[in-house]
């Protein structure tokens, strides 16, 4: 009876969790993504005809997930433009033999929301290879789509030439 039970919540429960993202295929990188998310390209690829950055919004606008995976190095120019009225509210750097990362997080002065930003550039700091960001309402919300997010950012693949 047990392995009855069992087979059945498996069978009822497989949907749920088989087709829980998406793979989302920019320009020069893929990622997933959670599937009730809304996938946009935002930043068009100078090298390609698809984009080198996307945001991926959940409903209700809790949270959007932001990636920028350029072929070779370049600027997130969106990104650049959505920070320009917000406040640099905290920073942090790794310097490595392999890359430099940033982290910054930035908020509007109305604090309706909180942008956290991981920047990735070549060991001489000139050419950005990646940004990942995750805007969000709160901290419930951040709280809520952290696995999320994590699973976002270690999804990404960049293409090769």
């Amino acid at each position: 009876m047990l392995k009855r039970l069992v087979l059945l919540a498996a069978l009822v429960l497989w949907p749920a969790w088989a087709w829980a993202s998406q793979v989302y295929e920019g320009a020069w990188f893929k990622v997933t993504y959670p599937d009730h998310f809304v996938a946009e390209g935002s930043q068009k690829s100078l090298t390609d005809d698809g984009f080198d950055s996307a945001t991926f919004r959940s409903p209700g606008n809790e949270v959007e997930f932001y990636i920028f995976s350029p072929q070779v190095g370049g600027k997130p120019e969106d990104l650049e433009r959505a920070i320009a009225s917000e406040t640099l509210i905290a920073s942090a750097e790794s310097k490595g033999k392999s890359r430099i990362v940033k982290w910054r997080t930035y908020q509007p002065h109305d604090k309706s929301y909180t942008r956290s930003i991981e920047e990735t550039r070549t060991p001489d700091g000139l050419y950005v290879t990646r940004v990942v960001a995750i805007k969000y309402k709160d901290a419930a919300a951040l709280k809520k789509y952290k696995t999320d997010y994590t699973t976002f950012k270690t999804s990404h693949e960049a293409y090769a030439d």
